[in-house]
């Protein structure tokens, strides 16, 4: 419906990293640092209006990098489950917003990389006892996406019985797909640092094709969490 996307856009003279308006109508405003955020964007066709308020402590998921210091990208970096609620108005029409979201934020240098790898992102909510966040990010297979192609797990997080645990392995497999190539149906298993398992299977229900700094599948998921 709408689209306003910019990879670099610049801040107010005010600005800084945690409270910032953009040129092109986006601002942040810090409530509470790390748990509360309010997102606004103006345009005459699009208006948001949106806050972001923590519902977990921010783990930090690259602990095994932590002794490689600042001076590598990644060495440090948090993600956090949120709860999002408030409006969207796209040319008139009001939408109201009550979903979560999951926020992130890394530390270091970044690299310059000689390919475009594969990865991926996949994040489902079922209450506030049963939730899960887990990235493919290092990915350098050249293996042709296939409908059945399984993956390792870099990081991720889940709750299970309403306690948080950090990924340590796992993997996702890819069981069917649409003959664009975009997934249509995926099954993940994970087990955390205490030894515990969580399932999740997930039957895609749209998809925006996002062609970017990466080209992305932007996929809206239906899914079965441990059952």
């Amino acid at each position: 419906l709408y689209s306003d996307w910019y990879n670099f856009s610049p801040p107010a003279a005010d600005s800084d990293m945690f409270q910032y308006r953009l040129t092109n109508g986006m601002s942040c405003e810090l409530i509470e640092p790390l748990w509360d955020y309010r997102l606004r964007h103006d345009t005459p066709t699009c208006q948001v209006d949106l806050n972001w308020r923590g519902t977990e402590d921010p783990l930090n998921l690259h602990w095994e990098h932590e002794k490689e210091g600042y001076e590598v990208f990644g060495g440090f970096h948090y993600e956090q489950f949120g709860h999002v609620t408030g409006t969207i108005v796209v040319e008139g029409e009001r939408i109201e917003v009550d979903c979560h979201h999951i926020r992130d934020r890394s530390w270091g240098r970044r690299p310059f990389l000689p390919y475009m790898g594969r990865g991926g992102v996949d994040s489902g909510w079922s209450s506030p006892n049963t939730s899960f966040c887990t990235t493919m990010g290092l990915l350098k297979s050249e293996t042709p996406l296939a409908e059945a192609i399984t993956e390792p797990l870099d990081y991720g997080q889940f709750k299970k019985d309403g306690v948080v645990g950090v990924v340590v392995d796992g993997h996702r497999r890819v069981k069917e797909r649409y003959p664009d190539g975009r997934p249509k149906r995926l099954v993940l298993d994970m087990v955390d640092a205490a030894g515990r398992d969580f399932h999740a299977e997930g039957e895609v229900q749209n998809c925006l094709k996002w062609n970017d700094i990466w080209y992305c599948h932007w996929c809206l998921v239906k899914w079965e969490l441990n059952g």
